[in-house]
């Protein structure tokens, strides 16, 4: 079941082993929503299923396939020095994300 996802809400997604689905509001209120949450609609993304790279934090940046904490910085880094990302493919830009890397997350991301 998809849950909308507000500017500011933390997604949390959970596990293989312990799978679960949370939404917390930038007020601390949270909402379990089951393993199924957010199902469908990344966090701060405008397309279902996407992360948006201009709003998304460390967190769920690093959800993305072939991302990490360190790519995840880097990101937010080049979001930081370059300003907005206007194109999706603008990841090539970031340091650390060749071809293959870029490949894996270009369908899971927009820039709303």
């Amino acid at each position: 079941m998809a849950a909308p996802v507000c500017d500011g809400c933390q997604l949390i997604i959970g596990t293989k082993g312990s799978p679960r689905g949370e939404l917390k509001n930038p007020d601390g209120a949270g909402t379990d929503s089951g393993p199924a949450a957010g199902a469908g609609g990344g966090a701060g993304g405008s397309r279902p299923g996407t992360v948006n790279i201009n709003t998304a934090n460390a967190a769920a940046l690093d959800q993305l396939p072939g991302v990490g904490p360190v790519t995840a910085e880097k990101i937010i880094a080049w979001r930081t020095q370059h300003g907005k990302f206007t194109r999706v493919d603008q990841l090539r830009e970031v340091d650390g994300i060749g071809a293959k890397s870029y490949e894996r997350m270009k369908d899971s991301v927009t820039v709303g």
